[in-house]
C-alpha cells in the first residue's frame, strides 16, 4: 500500500524503480553470460574426459584379446619341463591341439588367429619353423612365409647372439607384438637353476653357457578379420548411440601413415581427421589384465591354480638383458603403446563445435528469457502508467460530471423553490422559469445519456438494432433534435445533401446520438463564428461504396498536440480547458466507438482559430430496385421542398436558423 501511494503521488519513484529493475536485468545477463561460459567449459572438459575414457576402454578391449591369446598359447616352465625335446613336435602337438580347440570354443573372437607357428633352434643356430595344422591337429615343418621374414631375421640374430661361442655383447630383444604383420611372439624358456639360498624370493642366475630359451611361439593374427569384424564390433559397442555412430573413427598404422586399418565411414582418412577430438595408441599387451584372464573360463583348466602369484613371470618369463622388465607392475604405460592409433572426431565437425553450438543455443534461450522478462517489465510499467493515467482521467471525469450535474440540478432546485414559495406571480416569469427548467433538464438528460452510452460501449455488450437507413433522413432527425440549440445560439446552417441510390445499415438511435454529439460539439466550440455546415455524400465510384457525413464549423479549432487524443475517454483539449467550456470528455469517444461498431471510421481535421471538420465514413448498401424508386421520390420531394437550383443537387442556401 505504501508503495502504491508513493507511485501515485511521486511518479519519480516509478522511474527509479524501473531503472533499478533494468539494472538488475543487465547484471543478471552479464552473470548469466559468465556462468554459461563456465558451464560450457566444464561441459567441454567432461565430454573430452568421457571420450578419452571410452577410447581407453576401446583400446583396452582390443589389447585384452591380444593378451588373452598371448597367455593362452604360451608355455610355462612346468609344461616345458614335461616335454620331450628329442621329439618336440610330437610331444607339443597334443597340448596345442587341446588348447586351440578350447580357444575356438570359448574365446569371444576366436577368428582373430590366422596361424600358429613354433620356432626351434636348429643346426648352426638357424631357426626351424613348424606350423600347426588345424585338420591334423599337429605341427608340420614349413618354410618361412613372406610376411614372417621380419621375425625370421630377428630370431636368427637372437639365436646367434645367445650361442655359447658368441662374442660378448648386449642381448637382442624381440618385441612381443609386431603390428606390421600383425603377430604375437611368445618366448618359451626353461626356468633358471637357482643357487643354494635360504630365501626363495631372491633373484635367480642362469647356468653358465646355457640359454633358457627353448622355443618361440608365433601367433599370426588375421588382419582382415580385425578390420572387418573385430574393430567394427568394438566401435559399435563403445561409440554408437541409439544405433547410430556419434563419432567418426579411423584406425591407422603409425609406421605407415597411408595404411588405414579401419574406418567407420567411407571416405575417411588420416588427412580428413586432422583436427581430432581424441587419439590413442594401442595394439599391445596388458600385464595387469592377466590375473583376470586367468580366472576366466577361457583359460585351460588347471593353469591358474598351478601358476599362482607368479602368473605373469611364468607366462612371459623375465630374462635380464633379453626381453626387458616384463612384470605386472609395468601396466599399460609400458605395454599399451603400439603402432596402431585410433583417431576420433565428432560427426558434426568437432567436439568443440558441439559444445559451442550448445553454448550458443543455451545463450539464445537464456537471453530470450531475459528479453521476455524485460519486455514483461516494460509492459507492466506501461500498464501501471496507463492505469495511473486512466485513474486520473476517471477522477477528472467524476469531478467534471459532478460539476456538470450540480449546475442544472442547482438551477432546477432554485427555480422550483421560487415557484413553491409563491415568489413568481407574473405569467411571463412563469414561462421563463418553465423554459429554464426545461433546458436544464435537457442538459441533465444529455449528460446522463452520455454516461450510460459510454458504460454500454465500454462493457462491450452493446447490441445494435440494425436496419436499412437513409443517411439524409438520419441527419435531418439529428438536426431536428438540435434545432432549439441552433435557434438559441443564432447559428447559420448550411446543408449539402447529395442524393444517391446508396443507403446504410445501422442502429438509428446510436447513429443519431453520434451525429447529435458532433452537432453539440460544433455548437459548443463555435465561438463567435456562428456557422455550421452539414454534408452528406455517397461515393459510388469506390469499392466498397461508402457514405460520407461531415460536420464543419468555424470555431476555435483543436490544438495539433490534442488531435491524437481527442477520441480518448475523459480527454479534454487544452483549448476547451482554457476557455472554461464545460464537458465530460465522452462525446467524441462515443462517436468513435459507435462508428467503428458499424464498420466505419471517423476522421478529423482542424486548425486553431479556423474551426474543425469531422467526417464519418459508413459502409453503404445498394438498395433493391423497388427501394430505389422510393428513394428517388423521396429525394425529389426533398429537392422540391428546398428549391433545388442545380440538377441532381439539393442545396439549401445559408439561412439563419433562429
Amino acid at each position: 500500500m505504501q508503495l502504491m501511494r508513493l507511485l501515485k503521488y511521486r511518479p519519480s519513484y516509478l522511474l527509479v524503480l524501473n531503472l533499478m529493475m533494468l539494472g538488475l536485468l543487465i547484471l543478471l545477463a552479464l552473470l548469466q553470460y559468465r556462468w554459461m561460459g563456465q558451464v560450457s567449459q566444464a561441459d567441454r572438459e567432461r565430454r573430452r574426459a568421457a571420450l578419452m575414457e571410452t577410447a581407453v576402454r576401446f583400446c583396452s578391449d582390443f589389447d585384452r584379446e591380444l593378451t588373452r591369446a598371448y597367455f593362452h598359447f604360451g608355455l610355462d616352465h612346468h609344461e616345458i619341463r614335461e616335454l620331450d625335446f628329442a621329439h618336440f613336435k610330437e610331444s607339443v602337438s597334443p597340448l596345442y591341439a587341446s588348447r586351440y580347440s578350447h580357444w575356438a570354443a570359448s574365446a569371444p573372437f576366436p577368428n582373430i588367429i590366422n596361424g600358429l607357428f613354433i620356432v626351434q633352434r636348429g643346426l648352426h643356430d638357424t631357426p626351424n619353423l613348424t606350423r600347426f595344422n588345424r585338420v591334423s591337429s599337429c605341427f608340420e615343418d614349413s618354410g618361412w612365409p613372406t610376411d614372417l621374414r621380419e621375425i625370421c631375421e630377428l630370431i636368427t640374430r637372437r639365436f646367434k647372439r645367445s650361442a655359447p661361442y658368441a662374442a660378448p655383447g648386449p642381448s637382442l630383444s624381440i618385441p612381443p607384438v609386431i603390428e606390421s604383420i600383425p603377430a604375437l611372439v611368445i618366448p618359451c624358456a626353461q626356468r633358471p637353476i637357482p643357487r643354494a639360498q635360504s630365501s626363495p624370493s631372491q633373484t635367480f642366475r642362469l647356468q653358465p653357457g646355457r640359454d633358457p630359451l627353448v622355443a618361440i611361439v608365433i601367433v599370426k593374427l588375421d588382419r582382415a578379420y580385425l578390420s572387418e569384424e573385430f574393430l567394427p564390433a568394438l566401435a559399435k559397442r563403445h561409440f554408437f548411440h541409439n544405433g547410430h555412430p556419434e563419432y567418426d573413427l579411423v584406425v591407422v598404422n603409425r609406421g605407415l601413415p597411408n595404411d588405414v586399418v579401419y574406418r567407420s565411414a567411407s571416405g575417411l582418412s588420416a588427412e580428413s581427421m586432422h583436427a581430432v577430438d581424441a587419439k590413442l595408441n594401442f595394439f599391445g599387451l596388458q600385464p595387469d589384465e592377466l590375473s583376470g584372464i586367468a580366472r576366466d573360463q577361457t583359460m585351460p583348466l588347471g593353469r591358474s591354480a598351478r601358476l599362482g602369484h607368479s602368473l605373469w613371470r611364468a607366462a612371459i618369463p623375465t630374462m635380464p638383458n633379453q626381453w626387458g622388465p616384463l612384470s605386472a607392475a609395468s601396466g599399460r604405460e609400458e605395454f599399451g603403446y603400439g603402432d596402431w592409433e585410433v583417431l576420433l572426431k565428432h560427426r558434426t565437425g568437432s567436439l568443440d563445435a558441439v559444445v559451442a553450438s550448445a553454448h550458443r543455443r543455451n545463450l539464445t534461450i537464456s537471453f530470450g528469457i531475459l528479453v521476455l522478462l524485460g519486455c514483461s517489465l516494460a509492459l507492466i510499467m506501461a500498464s501501471v502508467r496507463r492505469a495511473q493515467h486512466l485513474a486520473q482521467q476517471q477522477l477528472d471525469f467524476v469531478a467534471g460530471v459532478s460539476h456538470e450535474l450540480r449546475t442544472p440540478l442547482a438551477v432546477i432546485c432554485s427555480a422550483g423553490e421560487n415557484l413553491a414559495d409563491g415568489m413568481i406571480n407574473d405569467a411571463r416569469q412563469f414561462r421563463k422559469y418553465g423554459v429554464l427548467i426545461r433546458d436544464e433538464g435537457r442538459r441533465l438528460t444529455t449528460i446522463v445519456e452520455q454516461v450510460l452510452n459510454f458504460s454500454g460501449t465500454q462493457s462491450g455488450k452493446v447490441v445494435y438494432d440494425l436496419q436499412r437507413l437513409n443517411p439524409i433522413d438520419l441527419v435531418e432527425r439529428a438536426l431536428e433534435v438540435c434545432k432549439p440549440l441552433l435557434s438559441q445560439g443564432g447559428f447559420q446552417l448550411e446543408r449539402h445533401f447529395f442524393p444517391g441510390s446508396l443507403s446504410i445499415v445501422g442502429d438509428a438511435m446510436a447513429l443519431g446520438v453520434c451525429l447529435q454529439n458532433l452537432l453539440r460539439n460544433a455548437i459548443q466550440y463555435a465561438g463567435e463564428n456562428r456557422w455550421i455546415c452539414v454534408q452528406v455524400k455517397a461515393e459510388m465510384e469506390k469499392v466498397p461504396e461508402r457514405v460520407m457525413i461531415s460536420v464543419a464549423d468555424r470555431g476555435m479549432g483543436i490544438d495539433p498536440k490534442d488531435l491524437p487524443h481527442i477520441f480518448n475517454p475523459f480527454y479534454r483539449g487544452s483549448t476547451a480547458v482554457k476557455a472554461q467550456i464545460h464537458g465530460t470528455g465522452l462525446g467524441l469517444s462515443l462517436v468513435k466507438r459507435i462508428v467503428e461498431g458499424h464498420g466505419g471510421q471517423v476522421q478529423v481535421s482542424s486548425k486553431p482559430g479556423h474551426g474543425s471538420l469531422f467526417t464519418l465514413w459508413l459502409p453503404a448498401v445498394v438498395p433493391e430496385p423497388e427501394c430505389k424508386a422510393s428513394n428517388e421520390g423521396d429525394s425529389a420531394e426533398i429537392s422540391m421542398a428546398a428549391g433545388k437550383e442545380d440538377a441532381g443537387l439539393q442545396r439549401e442556401r445559408p439561412k439563419n436558423v433562429g
